[in-house]
């Protein structure tokens, strides 16, 4: 009996051990929950007390609701007051050196998805974001040697890479929307997409032309402001001219002139006159190269690569004899630089009846790599 009452206790023990042991893991479990939920609790109250600072360069948040209404009674009844008190508040640059103020981020970042659509060069290449006036970029114009050994064989010296360091600078691009004093007083409209649909447009033609045709003064050296040659070399692209009689074959031999590396997002250019003309191109078979995509989310293809289209190149045929065509990848040919931020100041002034809002944005661009494109020029063959 006695034996039977002992193991009946150590068994209510062992059970309450583990039950204790299950309880203490599970309230450990709850307390790291509530220590982590803390944490971020004091995270986020540090973050919404902390000071907002902002300078020229964009570094920091311009976010605030308070510097959004403050930019806002700026842009419609120019009231500098309050932009003055949060320059103080956080010690922090709302100016430009030049005058204006520094354009609320999500102004900024609606005005550079509107340049992005726009301005087609922009959309294909690389593009940079700095916080200078300029930037260094060293390129490798020749590529390093390479080779195979064995594990114990002697390694013979290879040719150095030979580097080129290349400066692109940024240059200032501006616009000066206006607009009448009522239309700024009505509370239904929305100054900020107001200046950046006004801003855009004019700025997105204007950088698209200067990323192709720029000669460097006070704009981007652009892509066709360097000389062509049958074979691509630095400073120099490769080119064709145009076969009145084939133009198929041009464009094999185009696509052909672009190394495997590259073809992955090599596109073709060319302006809508242009791509009228090829549209109509057959095969030997009768059937036509351009192939139109079947679903809106798939571009047509052009010889198995997307066409864009820009009306800066001249059509193909014309007296211009100009590069009317370009394919390859603009990726790894074009580097496009902005600096970060961009300003607008007030002008009830100089244009009356109308308030002028001059805008400046700093942006730059150079060739990188010249084995990455090729050109048709807008020339009869021989």
């Amino acid at each position: 009996m006695t034996s039977s009452v002992a193991k009946t206790v150590d068994t209510l023990v062992q059970s309450f051990q583990e039950y204790k042991t299950q309880n203490d893991e599970r309230f450990e479990t709850i307390n790291q929950e509530v220590a982590k939920k803390t944490a971020r609790l004091e995270q986020y109250e540090i973050a919404q007390n902390r000071p907002q600072m902002t300078s020229l360069e964009g570094n920091t948040s311009m976010e605030s609701t308070e510097y959004k209404g403050a930019f806002a009674s700026y842009v419609r009844r120019g009231e500098e007051a309050p932009l003055q008190a949060l320059e103080k508040k956080n010690l922090s640059t709302l100016t430009d050196a030049d005058g204006g103020y520094m354009i609320p981020q999500t102004l900024i970042a609606k005005l550079e998805k509107d340049l992005s659509d726009v301005s087609v060069v922009r959309r294909l290449s690389n593009v940079m974001q700095v916080s200078s006036s300029s930037v260094d970029l060293l390129l490798n114009t020749t590529g390093a040697a390479a080779g195979w050994t064995g594990e114990e064989d002697d390694r013979d010296a290879t040719d150095s890479p030979k580097l080129q360091k290349l400066v692109v600078p940024v240059h200032e691009m501006y616009a000066k929307p206006r607009a009448t004093q009522k239309l700024l007083d009505d509370a239904s409209i929305n100054v900020d997409q107001w200046l950046s649909e006004s801003v855009a447009h004019r700025l997105a033609e204007l950088e698209n032309r200067a990323f192709l045709y720029g000669d460097g003064d006070k704009k981007p050296t652009g892509i066709l402001s360097f000389s062509t040659a049958d074979t691509s070399s630095w400073g120099e692209f490769a080119r064709l001219n145009y076969d009145t009689d084939n133009l198929i074959d041009n464009l094999v031999d185009m696509f052909a002139g672009i190394k495997g590396e590259y073809l992955n997002e090599a596109c073709w250019l060319m302006s809508r006159a242009t791509l009228a003309l090829v549209r109509k191109l057959k095969d030997q078979d009768g059937r036509h190269i351009w192939q139109p995509s079947l679903d809106a989310s798939t571009p047509s293809t052009l010889l198995g690569n997307k066409v864009e289209i820009c009306d800066e190149l001249p059509a193909l045929g014309s007296d211009n004899e100009e590069t009317a065509i370009i394919f390859g990848n603009f990726n790894r040919a074009y580097q496009v630089v902005d600096r970060q931020g961009a300003t607008v100041l007030r002008d009830p002034y100089s244009a009356k009846p109308y308030v002028e809002f001059y805008t400046t944005k700093r942006v730059g661009g150079n060739v990188v790599n010249f084995d990455s494109l090729i050109m048709l020029n807008n020339v009869a063959a021989g």
